[in-house]
């Protein structure tokens, strides 16, 4: 794992990076954890650069076939994500791209380093009904039906486009539970302008952006050191103004969650977060136990087969105000796609939904928890 680590930080270290690649014992196995972390390319390029002859050849070969394979999918996604960009502003609505090839484009030496999986769009919730409607008319095919009730928690909607890209419209930045947290209002007056393949893309502002990984890693248990990766890039890449963030961060009550990010993001890749704010974070019972649970995972520790009750328990250890833990709960009853998938009722009857998925949950959770012990 420390190889990991190493090659992650924004500024890697060629003759640390060398160490750790002479205390490699089980190749196989760091390949595959590079690749679980989403950080392959990007241990193939420091690697290749620091010490590319003491590298197994089928270690070579493997990591640079994830590169390779990885450069042509990023310029794919980043192909597609210009077209649907035309796509709305010719139908005249307001779009901004966030994680991907934004980030990809913005934070790293070369798109190629990181990975992508999807596109990410965030719109306006005026417009999340026209959004949907303009994409399954272009040929994208929603995942699990275009019935927004069922989203309302998550606020997203996944789609495949008619080229195959899998992609989510976002109308919210966080799950239901945490949106109190994202001011998107503020969000969206605070849009700036980055460069992707040549084209001039609106996006998040930086501080903005941090504020959406921190709750976005936060909300993923920090278990993939692929998403710290990005926040420590957006750290040590763009200057940031550290008072507004963190003041903000107060006023809407996530200070544990975006200080929590900040210090994994010093602690394991060595981000250049100011002393003050680190020490302020280190103080702060609630922040350094959320980041010493996180630093388990990103260390390589295995997750535990009830990671779901975990996850949680996590989340839940975030959110600050009583409100807002009365909020965090309903979230999780509300209806989602899943289930939708279990039960098939005709639109009038949706409330029968409200009743379904504390059974469908109960069930769930109690045949996982009798497989744990007869097993």
């Amino acid at each position: 794992m420390k190889l990991l680590l190493e090659c992650a930080r924004p500024r890697s270290d060629a003759a640390s990076i060398r160490q750790a690649v002479a205390a490699v014992a089980d190749w196989d196995a760091t390949v595959a954890q590079s690749m679980r972390h989403g950080i392959a390319p990007l241990v193939y390029w420091r690697v290749s650069q620091a010490c590319p002859e003491t590298l197994p050849p089928d270690v070579v070969k493997r990591l640079l076939t994830c590169f390779h394979r990885n450069a042509g999918h990023s310029l794919k996604l980043t192909g597609e994500l210009l077209k649907l960009v035309s796509l709305f502003e010719r139908a005249g609505i307001q779009v901004v791209p966030f994680k991907g090839p934004a980030i990809a484009w913005s934070l790293y030496d070369s798109p190629a380093l990181r990975e992508m999986s999807d596109l990410d769009l965030l719109i306006r919730p005026a417009d999340a009904r026209r959004a949907v409607e303009l994409l399954v008319d272009s040929g994208c095919r929603p995942a699990y039906g275009t019935d927004l009730r069922f989203f309302r928690s998550g606020r997203e909607l996944p789609l495949t486009s008619s080229a195959g890209v899998a992609l989510d419209l976002h109308w919210a930045l966080a799950p239901s539970w945490f949106c109190h947290a994202l001011d998107l209002d503020r969000f969206w007056s605070r849009l700036v302008t980055v460069s992707i393949a040549g084209h001039p893309i609106r996006t998040l502002a930086p501080e903005d952006l941090l504020v959406f990984l921190c709750v976005h890693g936060a909300k993923h248990f920090w278990s993939s050191l692929h998403w710290l990766c990005d926040l420590a890039h957006l750290i040590d890449r763009t200057p940031l103004d550290w008072d507004s963030l963190m003041t903000y961060s107060r006023a809407r009550c996530i200070s544990r969650t975006v200080s929590a990010g900040l210090l994994l993001a010093a602690d394991v890749l060595g981000a250049a977060v100011p002393p003050a704010i680190l020490a302020g974070a280190r103080a702060c019972p609630h922040t350094s136990r959320i980041a010493s649970c996180a630093q388990l995972w990103l260390h390589g520790r295995p997750v535990p087969r009830d990671f779901r009750s975990l996850e949680f328990q996590f989340q839940l250890s975030l959110v600050e105000r009583p409100s807002d833990k009365l909020r965090f709960c309903w979230g999780v009853i509300e209806p989602c796609p899943a289930d939708l998938e279990s039960l098939t009722l005709p639109r009038p009857l949706f409330p029968v939904y409200y009743a379904f998925r504390p059974l469908r949950l109960v069930a769930k959770y109690s045949s996982l928890a009798a497989r744990r012990l007869f097993s």
